[in-house]
């Protein structure tokens, strides 16, 4: 996990006006994010789908079925 101070010399002018309590919720919520697309994507690589939410199907192929 990036430090408080790693994560103000990346993005300064975007993190100087939160405090710290604020990025840190905010790391978290990335962290949480992350870990969730993780296991989405670890579950799916194993079951064989690169598509779990059916995010890139286009309307071509559906017609085809």
């Amino acid at each position: 996990m990036l430090s408080l101070e790693k994560l103000r010399k990346i993005d300064p002018s975007s993190t100087s006006t939160l405090s710290d309590e604020e990025l840190t919720e905010i790391c978290n919520a990335l962290y949480e994010c992350a870990e969730l697309a993780f296991d989405v994507y670890w579950k799916e690589k194993n079951s064989g789908s690169k598509n779990p939410l059916g995010l890139l199907s286009s309307d071509i192929n559906k017609d085809i079925v």
